[in-house]
């Protein structure tokens, strides 16, 4: 009886564990929709079912170049880009089936529910397609569950709703069926050809994969790979599989435009040092600060516990690698490096990398030599104890995450923007301001910040041009880069107020900080809605004159209290979300309410026991507020007691900020100025100069 119930247990415990781990990358794809693209991809999708167009161009961005002008002045355009004969800037649009059916599940299946539905029936596909091909490779059942959780804390980050994750979709099923028929012996021989109905399936998936998302090319990669070290009839079949991909890939609005754009754009990526990311004293190309066409170890700003994860990846390629050789399967060797290298190019590729290099090495290393036995490395009582262990490890990990996800402590880091949860999340995404856009109407240009763009364009009604989307293929990289100069303040924002006549500014104030401040203290602009780190602009000498003077926002008018309730209820993290409004309003130069949300976002998180990394942040912010506030109430004349409560309360605070376990230099610095002030006040009796 007891050995019967050992055997139940071990065969059950790996599949309870897959069920755990697939369950958590479901837990981790629960999130409010925040993607930058989602308006423009919801827009493009809207237009193609309303007319039955396909989106190539966008006559409303009113930055690009008039037809009429002559071909020698043209912005030079990215790759899948040209201009027509009429002058007219167009790109193959590679997500076109993607945006349909993401805009036909919103507007016919549920709105932003849809959506979610959709998100999580992606991801749960992607992952049971890594697992089944893991099977199909021989990989046994107890490394399947700790095979699929690194899959899932890899990619996680990419659970978006956007066009790659059909895409991924995508090249799992492709996976999946090269890897049918798969046996692990050592003589090709033996190995059986892939099926007709499987070649066909390859070439339906790549017709697929070029209309969904530019990683198509990657299908044709799997089926390569997979061609070298098969027998004769299995290679002859994989040949025509892949001669019905390559035709499939001109399958698509715009023929060889489309299918040669990955290979144009990685050229392109590579000749302009777009992975490089942002370095000092080098004019980087606009693409440069986007985080995701980064090399993964580039960037040190975002979440880095993929990239931690993603480590883990690397070594257990080249152990894959290492056993692919020596089995001589040298198809396997293929796959596991191509991916890999295509994981090291850029940060948005690692997902997809994982979803065969993960099997694809495991099968190398623990897949059995010949087909119908067990690999045996240790002593049966081990390999049984193991056999339970292992799998429990990765469902007590799986579950140990999970709770930290739903709790929202595993989102509780400066670096980490996603959040558990549902809906639309507001303070990722400028909802707010387009709401308030599309309830009183004003005339005219918007001007929107890259990452707000999409949004502010969409949930707004789409009535009003603007100056950029954050599709980088529908304008010329030149746009952006002096959307970029504006932003910073490299250039004052009066000269594209001459230029282009805007009328409306939605401005991120995180991302661009100058322009929100230029904004702000310009007499011609007023300050109409305010949500986050979102700021809302009208012209104050336009068609919404009116408009303005009636909504226009003052710090001293501003309801602290209520403000700071409508934040805390924006974000699942309440303290964080009254960081967000403090960012925004400190910026635009309002210190006494940004001090104050500040203040609250501590005394929230003391009461609660929150005193991580983002508690040090919030203490060292509102530090620095307190010293810059005190910089215009220590000054001669004025009463004593307001200043040196601000440098009393900075200097607790920096005090805090500078003594953590992680270093922080600038509190350090600001500390001892303070001290410095503090002391000249006490020995002086007077405002230190």
């Amino acid at each position: 009886m007891r050995g019967e119930t050992e055997k139940a247990a071990a065969i059950l415990a790996p599949w309870i564990a897959l069920t755990g781990v697939v369950a958590l990358g479901l837990v981790l794809a629960t999130r409010p929709l925040m993607e930058p693209d989602l308006g423009y991809h919801l827009e493009f999708g809207d237009l193609t079912l309303e007319t039955g167009t396909i989106v190539d161009q966008v006559p409303y961005l009113y930055t690009l170049p008039a037809p009429s002008t002559p071909a020698a002045e043209r912005p030079e355009p990215v790759p899948g880009s040209w201009y027509d004969g009429a002058g007219h800037f167009r790109f193959a649009n590679a997500n076109w089936l993607s945006q349909l059916l993401f805009a036909f599940a919103y507007r016919h299946l549920g709105g932003v529910g849809a959506l979610l539905i959709l998100r999580l029936a992606c991801v749960l596909a992607i992952l049971v397609l890594a697992a089944a091909t893991a099977v199909r490779l021989g990989v046994p059942r107890v490394a399947l569950a700790p095979g699929i959780l690194l899959v899932t804390l890899v990619s996680y980050e990419r659970f978006f709703l956007r066009p790659e994750l059909i895409g991924f979709l995508v090249l799992a099923a492709q996976a999946w069926i090269l890897a049918g028929g798969e046996s692990a012996e050592a003589d090709p021989a033996r190995r059986p050809p892939p099926g007709w109905g499987a070649v066909a399936g390859l070439v339906a998936l790549q017709a697929l994969a070029v209309n969904v998302h530019s990683f198509f090319l990657l299908g044709l990669g799997l089926t390569l790979a997979a061609m070298v070290g098969r027998p004769g009839p299995s290679r002859r079949r994989l040949a025509f599989a892949l001669a019905g991909q390559l035709v499939a890939c001109l399958a698509n609005p715009w023929g060889w435009r489309l299918a040669v754009l990955p290979v144009q754009t990685l050229l392109y990526l590579r000749s302009h040092e777009v992975m490089s990311g942002v370095r000092p004293g080098v004019d980087p190309h606009p693409w440069a600060s986007i985080v995701e066409a980064q090399g993964p170890f580039v960037s040190v700003t975002d979440d880095q516990r993929p990239i931690y994860a993603f480590t883990v990846l690397l070594l257990l390629a080249l152990a894959g690698a290492i056993g692919a050789a020596r089995r001589r399967r040298w198809d396997w060797l293929l796959l596991i490096a191509g991916m890999t290298a295509t994981a090291l190019a850029m940060r948005r590729n690692i997902a997809p990398a994982s979803l065969v290099v993960v099997p694809v090495a495991l099968a190398a290393l623990l897949a059995p030599r010949v087909t119908g036995t067990q690999q045996r490395f240790l002593a049966p009582g081990i390999a049984r104890w193991l056999g339970l262990g292992i799998p429990g490890l990765a469902l007590a990990a799986a579950a140990w995450i999970g709770v930290s996800v739903v709790t929202q402590e595993f989102f509780d880091h400066p670096a980490a923007t996603l959040r558990f949860g549902t809906g639309l999340d507001r303070l990722q995404i400028p909802v707010g301001a387009a709401e308030w856009i599309e309830e009183h109407r004003p005339e005219g240009r918007i001007w929107s910040d890259f990452y707000s763009s999409s949004n502010v364009r969409f949930f707004s009604g789409g009535r009003n041009p603007m100056n950029l989307l954050t599709n980088g293929w529908a304008y010329p990289p030149e746009i952006l880069r002096e959307s970029a100069r504006y932003s910073q303040g490299e250039r004052p924002f009066r000269e594209a107020v001459a230029r282009y006549e805007p009328q409306v500014a939605v401005v991120r104030t995180v991302v661009s900080g100058p322009l929100a401040r230029q904004l702000a203290t310009d007499e011609a602009w007023r300050l109409v809605h305010l949500e986050g780190e979102f700021a809302l602009f009208l012209r104050l000498d336009g068609p919404n004159a009116e408009l303005a003077r009636r909504h226009a926002m003052r710090p001293d008018a501003l309801d602290v209290a209520a403000y700071a309730s409508q934040l805390e209820r924006a974000d699942p993290i309440p303290a964080s979300g009254l960081s967000a409004g403090a960012v925004g309003l400190l910026t635009l130069g309002w210190i006494d309410p940004g001090i104050e949300l500040l203040e609250r976002a501590i005394r929230l998180r003391e009461a609660t026991g929150r005193l991580g990394p983002n508690y040090v942040v919030e203490v060292e912010g509102a530090g620095f507020a307190h010293a810059r506030r005190a910089e215009s109430r220590c000054r001669p004349g004025m009463a004593l007691a307001p200043c040196k409560a601000d440098l009393t309360r900075a200097e607790e605070l920096l005090r805090i900020a500078a003594s953590g376990s992680s270093p922080r230099p600038l509190a350090e610095k600001a500390l001892q100025v303070v001290r410095r002030n503090l002391a000249s006040l006490d020995a002086t009796k007077a405002p230190p100069q």
